[in-house]
């Protein structure tokens, strides 16, 4: 748990100085896209991410292989903060600097982000009348990503930051439950 706040921190710190530094160079939307499709070679690439992850592998080493992958290949200031995170041996915030930046994008450009869980894949059509929903009730530009948890049995449950909207099978379930356990109690009381 700690290594994980440590982490956000320390990724957090690193997404907010690229932002501020982007933005300055009106970069912002480049390097949200670089950064994202670095990550998601880290993320298809098993071997990378392992070579990049390890410790027995030498921060000199990581540097290197990151100037002969990355470099022209994405923006400067990404480019550079690649070798900073190889030097440092902290190419495993990569993920976390990735969400922080889309964040810190988001919060700027007043965009909120919604996930939406459903308990089988839902179709395309149907994540656009929810987007199109949620952007006029929050006034607010929504990015929503669709994701299956076969948990929730039926239905849909929405994460917007800290809110949740469950519409759930489960949490239906879950609540006629608690409401024959009280009703159950109150009988025996009775």
């Amino acid at each position: 748990m700690a290594t994980s706040k440590l982490i956000g921190r320390s990724a957090t710190l690193y997404a907010g100085a690229l932002f501020d530094v982007a933005k300055g160079q009106g970069a912002v939307a480049e390097i949200e896209e670089g950064l994202a499709g670095v990550c998601q070679l880290f993320r298809e690439d098993a071997t990378f991410q392992a070579y990049a992850d390890s410790p027995i592998v030498e921060n000199r080493e990581k540097d290197r292989v990151v100037q002969s992958v990355f470099k022209g290949q994405v923006h400067p200031l990404l480019f550079n903060l690649l070798r900073v995170l190889a030097g440092r041996g902290r190419l495993v915030l990569l993920n976390s600097l990735d969400r922080a930046f889309r964040e810190q994008v988001d919060r700027d450009s007043g965009r909120l982000r919604a996930r939406l869980e459903f308990a089988r894949p839902a179709d395309a059509e149907l994540i656009q009348k929810i987007d199109a929903q949620l952007t006029r009730a929050s006034g607010h530009e929504v990015v929503c990503e669709a994701a299956v948890e076969e948990s929730l049995i039926g239905g849909l449950r929405i994460r917007v930051g800290d809110h949740v909207l469950d519409g759930s099978a489960k949490n239906r379930l879950m609540r006629l439950s608690r409401h024959m356990q009280e009703a159950w109690f109150h009988g025996v009381q009775d």
